[in-house]
């Protein structure tokens, strides 16, 4: 009886981009590129799939224990090191302590991830990018056009806010055309723009 298994999103994905190449739609380097490997690898893939089909992806140790991993044995003994006897440590350090004083030698990146899982060392948060970046201007006029609309009371005899709509150069910040409108609507734009053509000999 035929085993039953399944294949992760990745895994379908990656034999789709591997038969675009065994029906010579695609290069083994595009496919390389696209898949993040090596061609040596995209060659090694391609001949597993060649031999066992979309079969030939699935991780050979896949259902197999991981001879690397930590036994909980060793796992609880590191959280409780962290928390005790090395508090306040910072990972490199605490890591470097584990095998010279503790004879328990794993990786920084293994360490990180255990006490992470166990809640005990958070994630630094992520910087909050900056509201605004400010973006360096055309280096040379008539490069670059800023079209925009600003509402405000420009007329106080009128006493209600309108819009003033702009044309601006984004190397020199002169204003090439503008209008005050009552709204900033298609039409009003469109006005502008195509007195702004026109003065250029552009209609």
């Amino acid at each position: 009886m035929e085993s039953k298994f399944s294949l992760s999103m990745k895994e379908i994905g990656r034999y789709e981009v591997i038969k675009e190449n065994i029906e010579k739609r695609l290069k083994v380097v595009e496919v390389a590129k696209i898949l993040g490997l090596s061609e040596r690898q995209v060659y090694r893939i391609k001949a597993r799939v060649r031999e066992k089909g979309i079969k030939g992806l699935i991780h050979r140790l896949r259902g197999r224990s991981s001879k690397r991993k930590v036994s909980e044995k060793i796992r609880d003994e590191v959280v409780n090191l962290y928390q005790t006897k090395y508090y306040g440590f910072n990972i490199n350090h605490f890591t470097e302590f584990l095998a010279e004083q503790e004879g328990i030698k794993l990786s920084r990146e293994t360490v990180r991830k255990m006490l992470r899982e166990e809640g005990k060392y958070p994630k630094k948060p992520k910087k909050r990018p900056k509201h605004r970046v400010r973006r360096e201007p055309m280096p040379k006029e008539a490069i670059s056009m800023q079209l925009d609309a600003s509402k405000h009371l420009w007329i106080p005899e009128i006493d209600r806010n309108i819009y003033l709509i702009a044309i601006i150069d984004d190397a020199t910040n002169r204003i090439e055309a503008a209008r005050i409108v009552s709204s900033d609507s298609t039409i009003e734009n469109m006005r502008l723009l195509k007195e702004f053509f026109q003065r250029k000999g552009c209609l």
